[in-house]
């Protein structure tokens, strides 16, 4: 059975679910030790990051403890050859969208087996932004695979700065997205009034959830 659902914020939150103290800085460290107390391996597909948040990850010692690898699949192609992103789907909605940031994570957890992973595709700029997907549009697409279930949702941020400064926190904020993504247990009810350091909204949210025994 396959269920997906469609969120669109309010233009304000009454009572806004933040990231942790813990997190807000998005350090590796604190992600890592979070990832051995909770026994799991992570690993990222990524587009407009280009490596930034694996790079981020093996910085630590001892990364190869809870961080598999990752995947730079930075052209269109690489999406489709490199995770099985089917090619359709890309020139229906854009390499840019939600439903190729689930795709993308699909298919990394499907060729690394880990039980948490995250994917980054965006426009990081300074050219490449479109009315409707303007440069600091980024989507997240995060996976929570348990014995019971794999759970997916994609998640839209709207980043501001420089291209460096919007890759950063990209990969900073797919830090703090996979962390909450495995505590919530993928409800998507603890994305839904998320914001970031400067009190803005997620812009969009929606989840697919898959049995694990699913063709």
């Amino acid at each position: 059975m396959v269920s997906t659902s469609f969120w669109q914020p309010p233009l304000s939150s009454s009572n806004p679910l933040k990231p942790s103290s813990l997190l807000s800085k998005g350090s590796v460290r604190l992600f890592q030790s979070f990832l051995r107390d909770n026994h799991l391996l992570f690993s990222c597909a990524e587009s407009c990051t280009g490596g930034l948040l694996a790079r981020e990850m093996t910085a630590p010692a001892g990364s190869s403890e809870v961080f598999w690898g990752g995947v730079i699949t930075y052209a269109d192609e690489a999406k489709v050859r490199l995770l099985g992103v089917s090619a359709p789907l890309i020139e229906e909605f854009g390499a840019v969208s939600g439903q190729v940031a689930v795709a993308m994570v699909q298919g990394l957890v499907s060729m690394a087996q880990v039980p948490l992973a995250v994917s980054i595709t965006g426009v990081a700029g300074p050219g490449g932004g479109s009315p409707d997907k303007p440069v600091g549009t980024v989507w997240f697409g995060l996976a929570r695979i348990t014995t019971e279930s794999s759970a997916f949702v994609a998640v839209k941020l709207h980043l501001e700065g420089t291209r460096s400064m919007v890759q950063r926190q990209a990969a900073r904020w797919a830090r703090v997205l996979a962390v909450l993504w495995w505590v919530s247990g993928a409800e998507l009810d603890s994305l839904r009034s998320l914001t970031d350091n400067t009190g803005k909204l997620v812009v969009k949210a929606f989840q697919t959830l898959l049995p694990t025994n699913s063709p």
